[in-house]
């Protein structure tokens, strides 16, 4: 009779799904995802959105230099920003409402973004801005630990994701700096068609125009940009930036004004026109312009 509690050859003690007990590997390591290189030709591009979160960092973009460049790389982080929404609760009848108030000011927050993020934006829709923050590295052998890096801690995108939540501990509110931004500038209310019309006036336009308006109509938005551009001088940074961007800080733009007023009035001869220009300019940044 056959022994019922023989142990089959090759099935250890316990039976078949006892502990086991497995050697420990020899010569065999396991690859980090993060050295893996990152192969580019110069010129080349390629995209990692498999590295983003999705949220905070939608896609990740590698992009390297042509070879006779020698920047190295450029690594952006791209994310959607809902930029309507940052005005949600604020009260702007007086401008028309939130679109017309982007439309006037579209310019000065993209500028302001920019500068703040090192952002640029494609505004096709202020409900889905598809915003992107930049970062160089140098021309070295690159690994996709490093573009992670420099997606996270080289650009600025989690700083945008965080202000750009009212609900974020410890952080500024985009929407509260961009209206304080805005609330201290003096703009156009329609950059696009008042600079093409001021690009049109000529030096005798310009005169025409202050002479027919002076004490008894505001200078146009036009009028206002054309006087900036005779004026703008790269000792005047923000009456250049207003002749070109349709925008400037009022104070620094009240400032530029007063210096170069008193100019005209110690320089040789004088200029009467160009001191009434100068006083126009000031009532139009402080009552704004007569466009009708």
């Amino acid at each position: 009779m056959s022994n019922q509690n023989r142990v089959r050859p090759g099935v250890p003690s316990g039976g078949e799904f006892a502990a086991h007990t497995f050697p420990e590997p020899t010569g065999v390591t396991l690859a980090d995802p993060a050295a893996r290189p990152v192969i580019l030709a110069p010129g080349e591009d390629e995209n990692f959105n498999e590295l983003a979160d999705g949220d905070i960092i939608e896609t990740i973009d590698v992009h390297r230099s042509h070879v006779d460049d020698g920047s190295g790389y450029t690594v952006t982080a791209g994310k959607t920003l809902n930029i309507r929404g940052l005005f949600d609760g604020q009260d702007l009848a007086a401008e028309g409402g939130v679109d017309a108030y982007l439309e006037r000011h579209g310019a000065q927050i993209e500028d302001y973004l920019r500068t703040r993020y090192d952002a640029d934006l494609d505004n096709q829709d202020w409900d889905e801005v598809r915003v992107e923050c930049s970062t160089s590295l140098p021309d070295v052998p690159l690994t996709e630990g490093a573009v992670v890096d420099a997606a996270w801690v080289g650009t600025k995108v989690t700083a945008l994701h965080n202000e750009s939540d009212p609900g974020t501990c410890g952080s500024e509110f985009l929407g509260r700096l961009l209206r304080e931004q805005i609330a201290g500038s003096a703009s156009v209310q329609n950059r696009l068609s008042a600079r093409a019309e001021a690009m049109r006036m000529l030096p005798q336009d310009i005169e025409a125009h202050v002479r027919d308006r002076h004490l008894k109509r505001e200078l146009s938005d036009a009028g206002a940009l054309a006087i900036a551009g005779r004026l703008k001088d790269p000792s005047r940074p923000a009456l250049s930036r207003f002749a070109v961007r349709g925008y400037a800080d009022r104070d620094e733009l009240t400032t530029e004004l007063h210096l170069a007023w008193l100019q005209n009035s110690t320089s040789r001869p004088k200029s009467s026109t160009t001191s009434i220009a100068l006083d126009m300019m000031r009532s139009w940044i402080r009552n704004g312009g007569d466009n009708n």
